[in-house]
């Protein structure tokens, strides 16, 4: 038994006059000889087009079994794979066009076309979104029926199979009989059919500074395809290139019959350091430098009386951010403290921080010319009374030494003992930090005149003194405009006396 693929065509449409068609897209015998059973979409204006598919049957009046073809299923399947929709188009129906048939050689050669706006108009909204996005795709699968003893076992419409035994498989047909191998192999042809044409692919790039692109995939003919672009941190958005170009991160256009490929381009954002005095004068210009460059922040610029630059600080939302002077730091450190890393042409802005001098804390000193004269208001005494205190260095201790020191600049002790009445010794203490910085300050040791009168009876007024009225936490004699003993009290100068109350306090 022979069996032969037949297209179907009604008796009359064989016997019409065929009609000269020379293009590809006319003439069925021609595009079977460039195309064979390949689905080739021809694109058109307006952003459509035809898919066209060309048939070729051999009629053998003595085959008892044949199939024919009825028309095709159309299968819309999304990105995932996942089936959305399904068409049915009949032969010489309503949507799939017959184009040209004519006879050569003992074979009929049929050409039909259905309209991809029609394909559009005819699926659904979830349809028309899954077209829309990449990698969808469309499989078409004919739709047959067997022919016995002339008798067609069934048929279909515009919306399917209608009636008696149709198959949309090729499991269904090729089980349908005891086809030949040959035949076998011949209806594979008739199933899982792409369009040829009809997708293309889209193929986005990436230059240095760009994180990711979005958009790329394969995308039907018409399709308004969207890209985008996201940069690095530390880079802005350049342009795109390509077949298409674009200075927007993000831009759309429109599949026109090929495939597109396109780079994504970005620069390296640049920002101007700058610095500010915090109270010193003078002028530092601006550093012009980029996100992932080095720098080395500036010794000198600024100058600010007593004082010396030993840093910069950096205002971020956690607070100051400190650096030492001539300290190699990353503008990528600044710039993401700042949350600026998307920000092209931004200013970051630097203060400088003063390493001041030490302050020199005392009070009015006052000694009896008695203690005075013998000896009493020594160096380490004097020394006792004065506090030099550093915001780096802390406090310093009395004595001279390399770093912090803190000492009289010129103290004589002949001052004091050879002091002929009372008056007035000035003192300059000078203290200085671990950075070179100095402050002075003098001080007047008042020396007052004491004696003691014989008296019959005791006159006066009679003072107790508490314990934290003494002595501070450090063991300094507490000052008497701070509730502790005079300045020219017997108790607070006199060994004797002091150690007495150092005895009943201990």
């Amino acid at each position: 038994m022979v069996f032969i693929i037949l297209c179907v065509l009604s008796l009359l449409k064989l016997c019409e006059p065929e009609v000269v068609k020379a293009g590809v897209y006319d003439n069925a015998y021609t595009y079977y000889q460039h195309y064979g059973k390949e689905m080739i979409f021809l694109p058109g204006a307006d952003n459509q087009g035809e898919i066209y598919y060309a048939t070729k049957a051999k009629k053998n009046p003595h085959a008892t079994t044949r199939y024919m073809t009825l028309g095709w299923k159309l299968r819309l399947f999304n990105s995932d794979g996942a089936l959305v929709e399904t068409l049915y188009y009949k032969l010489d129906g309503k949507y799939m066009t017959s184009v040209d048939i004519r006879q050569i050689n003992g074979y009929a050669y049929c050409l039909y076309r259905v309209s991809l706006s029609n394909i559009k108009n005819r699926l659904s909204q979830a349809g028309l979104k899954a077209l829309e996005n990449p990698n969808c795709s469309i499989v078409f699968d004919a739709c047959t029926t067997t022919k016995l003893n002339g008798v067609v076992q069934g048929g279909m419409t515009d919306e399917g199979p209608s009636w008696g035994t149709v198959y949309t498989t090729y499991n269904g047909i090729v089980n349908a009989q005891n086809w030949t191998s040959d035949t076998r192999e011949s209806l594979k042809s008739y199933y899982n059919k792409n369009v040829e044409g009809l997708f293309y692919e889209v193929l986005l790039e990436e230059d240095a500074g760009i994180r990711q692109v979005y958009g790329e995939g394969k995308y039907c003919f018409g399709t308004l395809v969207t890209v985008s672009a996201e940069t690095e941190d530390g880079y802005h958005f350049l342009n795109w290139t390509g077949n298409h170009g674009s200075p927007r991160e993000t831009f759309s256009f429109e599949i026109r019959g090929s495939d597109v490929t396109l780079t994504a381009h970005a620069k390296e954002n640049d920002y101007s350091i700058q610095y500010e005095g915090n109270g010193g004068v003078g002028n530092i210009a601006p550093q012009k430098v980029q996100y992932t460059q080095s720098m080395v922040l500036q010794t000198s610029g600024f100058s600010l009386s007593g004082a010396s630059l030993c840093g910069w600080s950096l205002l971020t939302e956690d607070g100051e951010q400190y650096f030492s002077i001539g300290q190699t730091v990353f503008v990528k450190e600044l710039v993401d403290r700042l949350s600026l890393q998307r920000k092209n042409e931004a200013v970051v802005t630097l203060k400088a921080v003063w390493d001041q001098g030490p302050l020199i804390i005392t009070e009015h000193i006052y000694v009896p010319r008695k203690a005075a004269l013998e000896g009493r208001v020594t160096e380490e005494w004097l020394s006792q009374r004065v506090q030099a205190i550093d915001r780096e260095d802390g406090e310093i201790p009395y004595g001279r030494r390399e770093g912090a020191s803190f000492f009289i600049e010129d103290y004589q002790a002949a001052r004091y003992t050879e002091i002929e009445s009372e008056g007035i010794v000035r003192e300059n203490f000078i203290a200085e930090d671990t950075a070179g910085n100095s402050t002075n300050k003098s001080i007047d040791v008042h020396i007052v005149d004491t004696s003691m009168h014989q008296a019959d009876k005791f006159t006066g007024r009679v003072r107790f003194i508490n314990k934290k009225f003494f002595k501070d936490e450090k063991g300094n004699l507490i000052s008497e405009i701070m509730g502790g003993l005079a300045e020219d009290s017997i108790w607070r100068w006199d060994e004797s006396y002091r150690q007495l109350l150092e005895e009943l306090f201990s």
